[in-house]
């Protein structure tokens, strides 16, 4: 198909003012999406939408659905899946790679250091205050040398373009980042929607990826376990990724866990089956920091294990992320990163955050309190912090409620410059109309020093007035990276296939086994009720 050298046919107007990721100025796609939008107006925009109706009933059929809580209440929404993807060219995922690879291997220095020696304390390259004064600062993970080496295995960052069209993290996710799961569930999702587009555009395949997960989850493992048993360790079905941890787990083919499902004894951690109790090796961890072991972390874990960190810390036990690792995904650590770059990496800060300040420091705590407009407010806490906000949409009392908040506690919070971003195609309202986006990019640690980045991820697209901080509210969208042209392709295609490392029908935790018993109880109550009425 000729590329397309004209407006697009289509009330799609790019903001004045801004980058647009589908069109120039002059109202021309960019070479990135003439293929791709070629081909989609070949479908006409009511076969989109009905495609779109397919996708939420697909995407309904597989549960998918995230809780968000506001005011004090959980609230589950459906999952909305945008047919019209991210598209990143395969210059500007180089580009993305080098940038997450670097910066990955940045913040496993930074825990490295933060949780040892404190170079960057001591020499004042990071304020002792930020880092101490934190409270997700786990201090009884100090010292600890994980197994492996690494206390980052999987690392996420929040990607924007701002209005020169440049790419800024805004945020970072060292914990438990989420994503992975849902790049899947979009993928398969997309590819079966529109399976001829797929093929002709050469999308990168994601399977390659997950195959590198399963690899650095093993090298997590204790060098004396020669067949690792790995688990996913989930807070449970009232997490807002639940639906994502579910999906992942039986994509990798690990058994999904919870707290109440594992034990610990002797130093080890045991999984709690039918056949008696099984040694776990290693956890891919969905439980937040704060929450993984309520004996040496806080009370308040109630989705952790008891003993979880005395197990680590004696080698025992392998854990993605280590425990105390969300550390390095404190907001206010961001204006201080290309300094602990230059220092632990001895190379400048390949990919830039978007403006921040940490109120913390006195010039800019007067900065931000003397004209809240302009700024993104955003508490740090890792218990019920105050929702992020934009200084422009604050009402006055709003506006002095977050003032006291911040002269009352500076440390605790942080500002981050409004930013005028690029816009993304979506498709809303019977119509492509431009949105703002931000997608989430994942790697993962391979052998060395290397990172293996996603060619994929899970994009979030709002209308262009709408904030956005997070991934939480708008349309979800696939992020498809395009292969370059005439590049041989090692990948099948196809999605990576589950491949348990146990018979899950002989291993079965005893909680999803009473669970299963009920569910035939129940099923078969609701039988005889039925024939009852029937007769």
């Amino acid at each position: 198909m000729p590329p397309i050298a004209t407006p697009l046919p289509l009330t799609y107007r790019a903001q004045p003012g801004r980058f647009d990721e589908l069109v120039d100025g002059d109202g021309v796609p960019r070479e990135r999406w003439q293929r791709l939008i070629g081909l989609y107006l070949s479908l006409g925009q009511s076969d989109l939408e009905r495609r779109r109706d397919q996708a939420d009933r697909l995407l309904t059929a597989e549960g998918a659905s995230h809780v968000v809580h506001e005011d004090g209440e959980s609230t589950p929404r459906a999952w909305r899946l945008d047919p019209i993807p991210y598209v990143i060219d395969a210059a500007d995922f180089v580009l993305l790679s080098r940038g997450l690879a670097q910066r990955a291997r940045l913040l496993n220095a930074v825990l490295a250091d933060l949780y040892g020696p404190r170079r960057l304390l001591s020499e004042g390259i990071v304020p002792a205050e930020l880092v101490l004064g934190y409270p997700g600062y786990v201090r009884v993970a100090w010292g600890v040398q994980p197994v492996g080496g690494r206390h980052l295995a999987v690392y996420g960052a929040d990607i924007v373009r701002d209005d020169q069209g440049r790419f800024l993290v805004l945020r970072d996710h060292t914990d438990a980042p989420s994503g992975a799961g849902y790049a899947l569930l979009h993928r398969a999702v997309l590819s079966r929607l529109f399976p001829d587009q797929y093929r002709q555009l050469r999308i990168a395949r994601l399977d390659g990826f997950f195959r590198q997960l399963r690899d650095a989850l093993g090298a997590l493992a204790p060098d004396d376990r020669r067949s690792p048993r790995t688990v996913v360790l989930t807070p449970g079905v009232r997490h807002p990724h639940y639906v994502e941890h579910s999906y992942l787990a039986t994509q990798l083919g690990y058994h999904l866990v919870e707290g109440a499902d594992l034990t610990v004894r002797g130093g080890r951690v045991w999984l709690r089956s039918l056949g008696g109790l099984e040694a776990v090796d290693v956890m891919l961890r969905r439980v937040d920091d704060i929450d993984a072991d309520p004996l040496e972390v806080s009370p308040r874990g109630e989705g952790g294990v008891p003993g979880l960190v005395q197990a680590w810390r004696e080698g025992q036990v392998g854990l993605a992320n280590g425990v105390g690792s969300g550390t390095a995904s404190h907001l206010g650590l961001a204006p201080y990163l290309a300094g602990a770059c230059e220092a632990l990496l001895g190379e400048p800060l390949l990919l830039g955050s978007i403006a921040t300040s940490w109120c913390g420091d006195p010039t800019v705590e007067r900065a931000v309190l003397g004209d809240l407009a302009g700024w993104v407010l955003h508490d740090t806490s890792p218990v019920n912090p105050r929702r992020s906000a934009f200084g422009r949409r604050l009402t006055a009392s709003e506006a002095e409620a977050w003032r006291t908040a911040i002269a009352a506690e500076p440390l605790r919070y942080v500002a981050q410059h409004e930013a005028r971003l690029a816009t993304t195609p979506q498709l809303r309202a019977g119509a492509i109309t431009p949105g703002v986006s931000a997608v989430r990019m994942l790697a993962v640690a391979g052998p060395g020093d290397d990172w293996t980045v996603l060619p994929g991820g899970l994009a979030r697209v709002v209308q262009p007035d709408t904030p956005i901080v997070n991934q939480v509210r708008g349309l979800a969208k696939d992020v498809w990276v395009l292969e370059e042209t005439g590049r041989r392709r090692e990948s099948t295609g196809r999605r990576p296939r589950a491949l348990p490392q146990v018979d899950l029908r002989a291993s079965l935790p005893t909680r999803t086994a009473e669970a299963l018993f009920w569910i035939g109880r129940n099923a078969e109550r609701a039988e005889g009720a039925a024939r009852y009425a029937r007769t």
